[in-house]
């Protein structure tokens, strides 16, 4: 992908200009308005539901980032449809119900940030990497797609990164070891379930609009 970006390819220029958005998002809410934040999240009473809820904002801003970017490029292939709110409906069910599992478990446990961060890239690895590619019948982008575990960590992270930075620890959450983050994070995977039928839809309405 670097190689094709500086041979000037648009669809790859599109993904950069994605996830460089979605590290500017990461270090903004994350990092930068975090106490900010934290201060008018405090009185939310219930975390879980404001863990979704900002996990999906984060969801729709990389998803319209990446349209976007591909629309401004002309150019194919970076979002999932050229239709935004096709590409909205494939993307969003799974991010809603990813953030609603994620978020309980973020209710119980203790995890570090960089087990958080690794997880965001494997969930979308398994549902836009692997699920999606082969949905469309590209069993080559399928295999590949672990391979670009990287990229999908800086652009997909964030989604579930900044409302696990905004919201206050859990007191009672239980302190695990590094082995154990990892065994516990797979379980949300199974939101990726979901992905199939809205990417089926979506494909659907496509063709009749």
């Amino acid at each position: 992908m670097l190689g094709n970006l500086l041979n000037g390819v648009l669809k790859d220029g599109a993904i950069a200009i994605g996830y460089f958005s979605a590290a500017a998002y990461a270090l903004v809410f994350g990092l930068l308005l975090r106490k900010n934040l934290q201060k008018i999240l405090t009185n939310f009473a219930d975390k879980k539901l404001l863990f979704t809820i900002c996990g999906t904002i984060g969801g729709i801003f990389v998803e319209t980032v990446i349209w976007w970017a591909q629309t401004t490029l002309n150019t194919k292939g970076a979002a999932i449809s050229t239709n935004l709110w096709i590409d909205l409906l494939i993307t969003v069910p799974f991010y809603i119900l990813l953030c609603y599992f994620l978020g309980d478990l973020v209710m119980k446990y203790n995890f570090s940030w960089i087990a958080i961060a690794l997880a965001g890239g494997f969930y979308e690895i398994i549902a836009d990497g692997i699920i999606g590619n082969l949905i469309g019948l590209n069993i080559l982008g399928a295999l590949i797609s672990p391979i670009l575990f990287p990229i999908f960590i800086i652009t997909y992270s964030p989604i579930i990164l900044v409302p696990f930075l905004l919201l206050p620890p859990n007191p009672d959450s239980a302190k695990n070891s590094i082995e154990k983050d990892f065994l516990i994070l797979l379980k949300p995977v199974k939101a990726a379930l979901i992905f199939p039928l809205f990417f089926g839809l979506g494909l659907l309405l496509e063709k009749l609009f």
